[in-house]
């Protein structure tokens, strides 16, 4: 039998959050980005892009947050500054506001990337 191209069924359920919900479990997660200088151009709005398609896949059961490093470490979005240095919920709210923050990164200097990681690995251990 022929399949039926009219009209492209489009609907993808992995993209859901009942899907998503019930495929993993609660996740605690800590984006890192590169802004140094070899971050121009195009590896930095692939980076951008790649930080958007991550965060559309959390939910509210998720605790998420964006660090930007280069020579020294900071976090994408500074307006939440009672969590400092912490997750927070992955709701729509602090999704769009991660979003938005991603569009006013800079690049300048040198990674230092054993910094960041350690950094990452104590906020996570908290």
């Amino acid at each position: 039998m022929q399949w039926k191209y009219d009209p492209v069924d489009l609907y993808d359920c992995r993209t859901r959050s009942w899907f998503i919900e019930a495929a993993t479990s609660p996740k605690d997660m800590l984006i890192l980005v590169d802004d140094s200088g070899s971050m121009t151009g195009m590896r930095k709005e692939i980076a951008r892009h790649v930080v958007n398609n991550i965060l559309d896949t959390l939910g509210n059961n998720d605790f998420v947050n964006v660090f930007n490093f280069s020579d020294g470490i900071g976090e994408v979005m500074k307006c939440y500054e009672e969590s400092q240095d912490t997750l927070v919920q992955a709701n729509l709210l602090n999704i769009r506001e991660l979003k938005q923050a991603m569009k006013e990164l800079y690049t300048d200097k040198i990674a230092n990337f054993s910094a960041v990681l350690t950094k990452a690995f104590e906020i996570l251990q908290n």
